[in-house]
């Protein structure tokens, strides 16, 4: 089984605390705050929650919900400022919220993430094989 993410390194250095497993009163605040989308939820559940119905926003809103659950008073913008651009933390922050605060598998959603953000580059390719 895998650890359970409770905090993240943030740019300066500094260690956050976080807590994904939010309240629907906490998704609820958090829609109206424009930190998730009104959506969201309904959207993945029909598209079975695959990757492709998650973008940037979504992950980086669940970080800043799971950070504000934790008790974090840090505003929105300046937490972007020490939010790293991390997919593979952003991701599984957001998979450990829709999950309900449970681990996931890192190496199963790392290998979902890659397939969707990686595209193949065949020119480079053969430009740089010898």
């Amino acid at each position: 089984m895998n650890d359970l993410i409770t905090s993240f390194k943030g740019t300066d250095g500094n260690e956050y605390s976080i807590d994904t497993r939010i309240s629907i009163g906490t998704l609820r605040k958090a829609q109206q705050d424009g930190h998730l989308k009104k959506d969201l939820l309904t959207q993945m559940l029909k598209r079975s929650v695959k990757q492709d119905s998650v973008d940037v926003d979504d992950m980086v809103g669940a970080a800043y919900v799971a950070y504000s659950n934790a008790g974090g008073k840090m505003p929105y913008s300046e937490f972007l400022e020490i939010l790293p651009l991390d997919f593979e933390i952003l991701g599984n922050i957001f998979a450990q919220m829709v999950t309900g605060g449970k681990p996931v598998d890192v190496s199963a959603y790392r290998k979902e993430i890659e397939k969707n953000t990686k595209k193949p580059n065949h020119h480079h390719q053969k430009r740089f094989q010898n």
